[in-house]
């Protein structure tokens, strides 16, 4: 879309496709990764999922996430789906993102995994799928406006440029994706699961006959997870 607007300012008007995707994996309920920031993290401070449950899924869906860039960008680069305008446009992304300073890297990924996670936080309170398009639609507009950097989107970026022989592997993973993925885990995590935590808590731990809470030896070494529709023991006081 960028490529069919003359006037080189008006990147804007390109953004608007860049939330696609994001209204795709949410309103279809697939994963994205740094969904997973937020709701699993939750789960984990309240004992309720072991750590290295969720390291489980991280890395299931990090994968699946950067396999499925990994064939768009190949297929991009190597196919008659782009026009040699889209083309060029596309190479001039992926140049800005190779050209962008690693600390800088990180500290917009930490914005846009804050920008993410709130997303997925208000989609939890959406009652309708017009509040649900709109809340993704306006908050993944702003990552690509205000110039931050989403790890899988960015994967395809990178990748595409590897593919077309403007970059290596290594100079697209370490110098790209790594710090873009550090970032985005890490304001998902931080700046939206911590700041929510005394929320999940106070909604789930306090009522009697609530779910059990993991011991500290299994919540750290063991892959395990609380049922949370299981009924309360015989022993478990209840409410009259």
């Amino acid at each position: 879309m960028t490529s069919l607007v003359p006037d080189p300012d008006m990147s804007l008007a390109g953004n608007l496709l860049y939330p696609i995707g994001f209204l795709l994996i949410v309103m279809g309920r697939y994963q994205l990764f740094t969904e997973n920031t937020l709701t699993p993290v939750t789960l984990v401070l309240t004992r309720l999922v072991s750590i290295p449950a969720l390291l489980r899924v991280w890395g299931i869906v990090l994968l699946a996430n950067v396999l499925g860039a990994a064939l768009i960008a190949f297929a991009l680069a190597n196919t008659g789906i782009l026009s040699p305008e889209a083309a060029q446009v596309a190479q001039s992304i992926g140049q800005h993102a190779l050209e962008m300073d690693v600390s800088a890297l990180f500290f917009k990924g930490i914005i846009a995994g804050w920008l993410v996670a709130s997303m997925v936080w208000l989609i939890h309170a959406a009652r309708d799928s017009i509040t649900r398009f709109v809340t993704v639609f306006f908050i993944m507009y702003l990552i690509p406006t205000a110039d931050l950097f989403h790890c899988i989107v960015g994967a395809c970026e990178a990748l595409y440029m590897v593919f077309i022989g403007q970059t290596d592997l290594g100079t697209a993973t370490f110098g790209f994706f790594l710090p873009v993925l550090i970032g985005n885990t890490v304001g998902g995590v931080l700046l939206v699961g911590l700041l929510n935590y005394s929320q999940t808590r106070a909604s789930d731990v306090k009522e009697e006959g609530s779910p059990r809470r993991l011991s500290w030896r299994a919540w750290i070494t063991e892959y395990h997870t609380i049922d949370l529709q299981e009924t309360p023991t015989a022993s478990a006081p209840r409410h009259p």
